[in-house]
């Protein structure tokens, strides 16, 4: 059995979670582009309504790319196996491509973020309720990325020392850094938390159908789960660990998937509007019309006579109104993921929107807020 020279025995050599994570890696990727294309194609062409945060998205999406090359590098370098079994020259470039990847992880999380509250913000303009607790969030997020690049950059003065213990110069102790860490990722935790929360503060003042409100709720609900993984890597940031490619595999998983949580979370509202297109198209119509067909019972309970599927409350005149309820002002050109593309005219609903999910006037967009 080989020795180490404290007089341990060695490890095994051995891998870790390969190729196992390379694969959970490259499938969140294929996720995240597949729902990232899909929210600028809804915004850019199919609603040709974009705002701000398309671009921190999609910056966001670019500096995700960088995080999954690099941590593709970094398990072709040795990350994953006992250090001691890491040959000097792959370790040197292994501690670079972590400052590298570790600082892309901070960009794109706040990248994401940015678009989130921008997004939020964007989602009313009437309710100025809760608008400063986005405002809060956005700033926490802003502070804790900038503070976590700075202090990535001088965990080491200079920086080489990082990989290079011969090179003269410092380094913040571990322990320490870890704390920081640990603390800068806690508010992540609580941006996220906030990002999840207020949509449902705000949505529930809509006037909306039981069932797309339910439906609604669940969606923007996800952000929970961003939050879970927050929680999770700042359980996992072991940064004292001596092995460190070995030990900080959990870490990896955790980054990871909070990196790309967040980004698939700030593109789901999109997919609303990808399924609506879709549901429209005549293939699905045709597919629906013939497991309706096969149902047992009565169909009318499903469906309206157009075969929109949309629950109707027929009134006066054919038309679909929802008792008048509270106003909330939520600006159409925005929030058109989650909008119904019935049109109609002032004179129409005297101020109501009346498409099956009842919007008030405001909230259609009919009036500039």
């Amino acid at each position: 059995m080989a020795i180490a020279p404290s007089g341990s025995p060695l490890p095994p050599d051995e891998t870790r979670d390969h190729p196992a994570l390379a694969i959970y890696m490259w499938v969140g990727c294929g996720i995240a582009t597949v729902v990232v294309a899909a929210r600028l194609y809804t915004r850019l062409f199919l609603k040709q309504a974009a705002g701000w945060d398309d671009p921190f998205i999609l910056l966001s999406y670019l500096f995700a790319l960088v995080l999954y090359v690099g941590t593709q590098l970094l398990l072709q370098h040795g990350y994953g196996r006992h250090i001691i079994y890491v040959q000097p020259s792959d370790l040197i470039i292994l501690l670079k491509l972590n400052t590298m990847v570790t600082i892309s992880g901070f960009v794109t999380l706040c990248f994401s973020r940015m678009s989130i509250g921008i997004f939020l913000l964007r989602l009313v303009s009437k309710v100025r309720k809760w608008t400063w607790v986005v405002y809060v969030g956005l700033v926490l997020n802003v502070l804790q990325a900038v503070a976590l690049i700075i202090l990535t950059g001088i965990q080491c003065v200079p920086l080489r020392k990082e990989w290079d213990p011969t090179a003269s110069g410092f380094c913040i102790p571990r322990e320490r850094y870890m704390i920081a860490d640990r603390f800068f990722g806690s508010i992540n935790a609580i941006v996220d938390l906030i990002f999840a929360l207020v949509p449902w503060l705000v949505i529930r003042g809509l006037q909306m159908g039981g069932k797309f409100k339910l439906a609604t709720y669940l969606l923007l609900s996800c952000g929970l789960l961003a939050c879970v993984c927050s929680i999770g890597r700042v359980v996992a940031s072991d940064l004292t660990a001596k092995d460190v490619t070995w030990d900080l595999i959990p870490l990896t998983y955790w980054a990871l998937s909070e990196a790309t949580g967040v980004l698939i979370l700030a593109c789901m509202p999109a997919m609303y509007q990808i399924v609506r297109q879709f549901s429209a198209s005549s293939s699905w119509v045709k597919v629906k019309a013939y497991i309706t067909a096969k149902l047992p019972g009565p169909t009318a309970r499903s469906s309206n006579a157009d075969g929109s599927g949309h629950s109707a409350h027929h009134l006066k005149g054919g038309e679909n109104r929802m008792p008048p309820s509270k106003y909330v002002g939520v600006r159409r050109d925005v929030y058109v993921e989650l909008d119904d593309s019935v049109p109609f005219t002032k004179a129409d609903g005297a101020g109501l929107g009346y498409d099956g999910r009842g919007y008030s006037y405001e909230a259609r967009g009919n009036t500039t807020v």
